[in-house]
This record gives C-alpha cells, sequence and structure tokens, in this order.
C-alpha cells in the first residue's frame, strides 16, 4: 500500500517487505522438512499469535506454495502416488517396463482427462485448491476432506472415461497419440546423454486404468503388500527376511491380480521404496526359479 499524499510505501509495508525478504531468505537455505518444522513451531506457539507470528507463518505458506502452482493437476495425481516412479534411465530406455508408472506417464493422462472426461471439475478443482492455498500449505490441502471428495470426483469420471476409450482399438490409439504428444520431456541432465525416445503403450494406460478403479480394486491388494517394505533395512538379516518375503507376496499377487500388477510390487520396492538390498536380493532368488515353476 502506498500513502495517498506522497505515493511512498508506508511504514509498515515497508516493514513487512524486509520481514517477507528475511523469511524467503531463511527459508531457502532449509531442507523442505525443516521448512516444514519451522511451520509446525510457528502454529504451536502458546497464547494467541502476535501480528508478527501470523506474518511468518503466511509469508512461509506463500514460499512453500510458489513453486506449486498445478494444484489441480496434482490432486489427480495423488492417485497413483503409491506407484509413482522418476527415474530418468528407466524414462529413456527405449522399452516398456511391466509394472512401471513415470510421474509423467500420469502427467499426459491428466491433460487428456482434464480436456475430456472432467474439463469443468478441472476448472473447479484449481479455484478451490488456489482458494484455499491462501491460508494453508499445498500438502496438508491435498488431505484435506474437502480435497478428498473432489478427488474422488476425478477418479470416477476418469473411469467412466476410460471404459469408453479401451472398449475399441480406434480410440485407445488416439488417446495414445494425444499422451505421447502431451507427454512432458524431461530435461535433467541425464537426459542429454540417452537418445532414445520414450513411448507410451496400451500396457501403460491399461495400468493407470487399474490403478484408478479405487482403493477396493486391483490394486489395493498391491498397495497393501508395499506397506510392509520399508525404506532400508538395519541389517543383511533382515535384508534376507524381506527379499523372502516380497518373492512370496509377489507370487501370490500374480495368482491374484496378474502379471502387471504383480510386477509392480518389487519394482516399486526398488524404485519407490528405494530398498536397493531387498531389491537385489530378490531378483537373485526370482531369477532362480525354474520357469515351468512360474504361473
Amino acid at each position: 500500500m502506498t500513502d495517498d499524499s506522497t505515493g511512498k510505501l508506508r511504514p509498515d509495508d515497508l516493514h513487512q517487505d524486509e520481514l517477507r525478504q528475511k523469511i524467503d531468505a531463511l527459508v531457502a537455505r532449509l531442507p523442505a522438512s525443516l521448512v516444514y518444522s519451522l511451520l509446525s513451531e510457528i502454529e504451536g506457539m502458546d497464547s494467541e499469535p502476535t501480528d508478527r507470528v501470523q506474518l511468518v507463518r503466511q509469508y512461509v505458506i506463500e514460499y512453500l506454495n510458489r513453486q506449486r502452482t498445478n494444484r489441480a493437476r496434482r490432486l489427480f495425481t495423488n492417485l497413483f502416488e503409491a506407484f509413482l516412479i522418476d527415474d530418468d534411465a528407466l524414462y529413456h530406455a527405449g522399452v516398456v517396463i511391466p509394472g512401471m508408472l513415470q510421474r509423467v506417464d500420469v502427467g499426459a493422462l491428466w491433460e487428456a482427462l482434464s480436456r475430456d472426461a472432467f474439463p469443468l471439475l478441472a476448472v473447479e478443482a484449481q479455484e478451490m485448491l488456489d482458494e484455499m492455498a491462501r491460508g494453508d500449505v499445498i500438502d496438508r490441502i491435498l488431505r484435506s476432506p474437502i480435497a478428498t471428495v473432489m478427488k474422488e470426483r476425478m477418479r470416477v469420471a476418469s473411469v467412466k472415461h476410460l471404459d469408453a476409450v479401451l472398449a475399441t482399438r480406434k480410440t485407445v490409439e488416439e488417446l495414445l497419440a494425444g499422451m505421447s504428444r502431451n507427454r512432458s520431456r524431461r530435461t535433467r541432465l541425464m537426459s542429454g546423454f540417452l537418445e532414445k525416445t520414450p513411448h507410451i503403450d496400451v500396457g501403460t494406460l491399461r495400468l493407470m486404468h487399474l490403478i484408478l478403479t479405487g482403493a477396493e480394486g486391483p490394486a489395493k491388494p498391491v498397495i497393501d503388500r508395499l506397506e510392509e517394505f520399508p525404506a532400508g533395512c538395519s541389517s543383511e538379516a533382515e535384508a534376507n527376511r524381506l527379499a523372502d518375503r516380497l518373492l512370496d507376496a509377489t507370487e501370490s499377487l500374480r495368482d491374484r491380480c496378474g502379471d502387471d500388477l504383480a510386477a509392480m510390487l518389487p519394482l516399486s520396492v526398488l524404485s519407490v521404496k528405494r530398498n536397493y538390498p531387498v531389491a537385489a536380493l530378490y531378483s537373485g532368488r526370482a531369477a532362480s526359479i525354474p520357469a515351468a515353476a512360474m504361473p
């Protein structure tokens, strides 16, 4: 705000700008986890917060939300979060890996569905999340009851649309072509050294359709079993025990859910949980199983 008589910033506004700059400089030097800890400490202060504390809280929230503007897409992506992989080498491998779901795959699906399946809902969700983000960090908002209801509406509309698309070869080919055009190109360093063009095939589309069938659908057993595997191991004995469990769980899921969904479990232990010892032990043991013994 400016003083009407001079056109200059008022002292209170200058003070707030200086405070915002200090907060931005402080938060920029902190890991994200510590920023959230700072925000929690501010919000947990005893007695009624002062105006300055309220300003600090607001500026931290604004900093955290600043780079997260595609909020409706982020909400939609949460439907797949348990299985998402961010791996440049796999992205550029030039082959389709069963059970692999890259974040850019979901981004391409969002572009298609937000245009063809639920355009008005996409706008409604973005506007609602933008308004809610004025007073809280987006990660909390996406877990709120209001956002959960909106996400379920997206899921239902997506399944209905994909049911129709998957019914004919022509509509499948049209959707895959559109998703390939919309699929983001990686700009990270590794991308400069890998030339194979990534592509989306019908298996990946069907995999996303399976996941979208909901918490009680075909993906639920995989999500449940994935929760049994931590991000690391405390000992070699634990790694061996978990590798045995992973082998048994994958074979059990193959019987219940099919090859594609079953393959998501060990791949997610590797690329989502990043439990490399367990994944390596599992790979060796799975390779030693005779082909005749495989379902």
